[in-house]
């Protein structure tokens, strides 16, 4: 947090976030100073973990199965709960075997990886409400599964933060 700036009622922080590979992105946060009171013990838990991974070689990300495979094992490890999983397979160009999506939804969210086999590239969303839930465990098994050479993960706190 390196600034605040006061705009009638409401104060916007300035934050720095640093990522796993030494880069930085800012944002401001908004957060308002009236009525609105920071809640220590949210009643909604949101823990949201995303990000992007390079390969070299495309062919685990055109294999359908093995993606479906990762996503039910993940969704263990991280102590999530399978309601419903779907997938879908893309023509790729020429005819070959394009990406795959495949999006398990949770009690407690959502699971998806998304690939792009052409490019070399996917990305994973994990977004729990679970206060007992592990996306980040979840998260770590996809990228040690899947291998890729480069990758980029994020968090972001999604509970409920003030009492209304």
């Amino acid at each position: 947090m390196e600034a605040e700036k006061e705009d009638n009622k409401y104060i916007y922080e300035l934050k720095q976030v640093l990522r796993g590979d030494g880069s930085t992105y800012e944002f401001y946060e908004l957060k308002r100073h009236d009525e609105m009171n920071e809640d220590p013990n949210p009643t909604v838990i949101g823990k949201h973990v995303y990000g992007e991974l390079y390969f070299n070689e495309p062919s685990k990300l055109m294999d359908l199965e093995l993606i479906k495979k990762i996503v039910i094992e993940a969704a263990k490890l991280g102590n999530m709960h399978i309601v419903d999983i779907s997938s879908i397979r893309f023509e790729g160009a020429n005819g070959k075997n394009g990406g795959v999506s495949v999006t398990a939804i949770i009690l407690e969210s959502h699971i998806a990886i998304h690939t792009w086999p052409e490019d070399n590239y996917a990305t994973v969303d994990i977004y729990s409400c679970g206060a007992n839930s592990n996306p980040h465990k979840a998260f770590d098994y996809i990228v040690s599964v899947l291998k890729p050479i480069k990758y980029t993960k994020n968090y972001a706190d999604r509970s409920k933060r003030y009492k209304v």
